[in-house]
């Protein structure tokens, strides 16, 4: 029985110093929250279970180490976080700025592709609007929506870029969908070739050609 009972005492004992320990290191790494936190709960659960050891008196200083290495990390991250939701925190602002702007980026990127998967599982490409012209393409570009056009079988010396927006610009402010992309800073872009010929023409529209 004396033999059990001194190895029931000495893993006690353990657990009041590895309580002692961690108070300690509790009180160094308080000011990181991250770190701090679970260190003093876990020295504070081993100190708790080393009061039954025979090293009390060091189970009790890991408890009151760890009590206030708690105690200290919550503070300060009750600090972090009141000084970072009301925008005093500089650094939390830089890495909220950062992620705002990689997110916007990403969601417009997206956008653009759903928009470009869905023109092309709506028509079967090429796709003939007229006697004219003739839809190639629809890509994803950096900022934009970019559609391809063959023109054949009409003179092309009178066309201009100008011209080509002018003639555009009603229908695309008009409607509803192509307005929204361009509200959302997603340019619209149109290519223009001509068969069998070098001659190409081509008209971007921003959400300002549209106020």
């Amino acid at each position: 029985m004396s033999e059990n009972f001194n190895a029931g005492d000495a893993t006690k004992n353990g657990k009041a110093t590895t309580g002692l320990v961690l108070g300690i290191i509790g009180l160094v790494g308080w000011f990181i929250p991250i770190i701090g936190l679970p260190i003093t709960i876990i020295g504070l659960v081993f100190s708790i279970k080393g009061l039954k050891s025979l090293k009390h008196g060091v189970a009790i200083t890991g408890i009151v180490l760890c009590s206030i290495g708690l105690l200290l990390t919550i503070v300060n991250a009750s600090i972090g976080a009141y000084t970072g939701a009301t925008g005093q925190n500089s650094i939390v602002n830089k890495i909220l700025n950062k992620e705002n702007k990689t997110q916007t980026t990403s969601s417009k990127v997206e956008i653009i592709n759903q928009a470009v998967q869905g023109v092309k599982a709506q028509l079967p490409l090429p796709y003939k609007l007229d006697q004219v012209t003739t839809m190639v393409d629809v890509t994803a570009e950096p900022g934009a929506i970019r559609y391809h056009y063959v023109l054949s079988g009409i003179d092309t010396s009178k066309i201009t870029n100008e011209l080509l927006k002018n003639s555009l610009g009603a229908s695309i402010c008009q409607n509803k969908d192509t307005k929204n992309l361009l509200d959302q800073d997603i340019n619209m872009e149109y290519s223009y070739s001509v068969e069998n010929s070098t001659q190409k023409y081509f008209v971007s529209f921003t959400k300002t050609d549209c106020k």
